[in-house]
């Protein structure tokens, strides 16, 4: 009898125990739930941060893309203008010199 009064008070202790630790264990899986949610949350925060900076890359990319565009044409302008300029100069010189031939013979 006292053995059996032993055994089962042994065996309320272990049980317990055993809850005692299953309820850590419960707490534990309910940290880790929330955890895991926090980290959820923050993965889709970031990830919406993310495509928000890669939209405004992009803007700025094709931004960058009409700024060149814009200065080549610029530079083919400032290009056909010295062309231009200098068939002026030159057509402008033969006329004078043209001029000056012609007051000479005459």
């Amino acid at each position: 009898v006292t053995q059996i009064s032993a055994d089962l008070s042994n065996n309320v202790a272990l049980q317990s125990e055993a809850g005692a630790v299953a309820d850590r264990e419960e707490r534990s899986r309910e940290r880790l739930k929330q955890a895991s949610r926090r980290s959820r949350r923050q993965c889709k925060i970031q990830i919406l941060t993310l495509r928000s900076q890669a939209q405004l890359v992009q803007k700025d990319m094709n931004q960058a893309k009409r700024m060149l565009d814009l200065a080549g044409k610029c530079k083919q302008g400032a290009s056909f203008l010295q062309k231009t300029g200098s068939s002026r100069s030159s057509v402008q010189r033969l006329h004078d010199s043209g001029q000056r031939l012609g007051s000479a013979l005459a």
